[in-house]
């Protein structure tokens, strides 16, 4: 039977880490897991009330490391199921707002020019922008004795990290002004980050929502509605065209909560 390499790795991480407040001459020099080109695609659908989040990580060929650890950060909420490929194993622990899937062996870690899917969460709450973290593969150190300081021992500085989608746990009373605010600037961290790639559909959709905040101030609710419905079918016709997986239903579902709530 494998061991799964995975929890060894965080449980001697967490040894090591131990050292860090420590004053000492033995300064040991973590090695590095950030020898990786990765990139992660998140495709949401909706499944029974619920959002489901499916993860998908690309190693490039440039890659010097296999890929090992995926972890992503969200702000809290409920969780109802999560999901791992084949041979890797998912961890939340308790009291934390931090998901984490680790390959059990070797055999499964994703090689360079590689990809794999399966990470999967089910959450009934809504789409924010999140930060994910990917780990390269190294032998776990084996020390001779504790080091009195680590240099790179933290995980979320020896990780290549970069921008997709969380749960996100929306604890403020519903507010339509204030939720269509945050569409619009859901919309403008879109475009910052590539997840809309072209400045004409940018402006069609900026415009649209500004239309819609304008006919918001003045209560007229049933304009709204179409406003915000025009939008919604831009967003679909520009889906794979101009707007990312990511761009595309981080909005969508955002704007559908928006008019489901001003329509009740």
């Amino acid at each position: 039977m494998h061991k799964n390499i995975f929890i060894l790795g965080i449980i001697n991480i967490l040894l090591i880490n131990n050292a860090l407040a420590q004053d000492s001459t033995y300064v040991f020099i973590y090695p590095s897991a950030k020898d990786i080109d990765v990139s992660v695609e998140c495709n949401l659908s909706e499944c029974d009330e619920c959002v489901t989040y499916d993860y998908t990580i690309y190693s490039l060929l440039t890659s010097e490391q296999d890929v090992w650890t995926f972890r992503v950060d969200y702000t809290g909420g409920t969780i109802d199921s999560l999901e791992s490929p084949e041979g890797w194993s998912v961890l939340k622990p308790k009291d934390t707002s931090i998901i984490s899937w680790g390959a059990k062996d070797t055999s499964t870690f994703i090689r360079p020019g590689h990809q794999l899917d399966g990470f999967r969460i089910v959450s009934p709450e809504l789409p924010m922008i999140g930060t994910y973290y990917v780990q390269g593969y190294f032998p776990t150190p084996v020390l001779e004795s504790e080091p009195d300081s680590v240099i790179g021992g933290s995980f979320y500085e020896n990780s290549k990290k970069g921008q997709t989608l969380v749960p996100m746990n929306d604890t403020d009373p519903f507010m339509p002004f204030t939720f269509l605010d945050r569409i619009c600037t859901y919309q403008q961290q879109a475009y910052d980050l590539g997840w809309i790639s072209d400045q004409g559909v940018f402006s069609s959709l900026r415009v649209k929502l500004n239309n819609a905040k304008e006919q918001l101030e003045k209560g007229h609710i049933h304009t709204v509605i179409k406003l915000l419905s025009a939008y919604i079918n831009e967003l679909d016709a520009q889906k794979e065209k101009n707007l990312t997986d990511e761009a595309y239903g981080l909005l969508k579902f955002n704007s559908e909560y928006l008019v489901e709530k001003i329509s009740e």
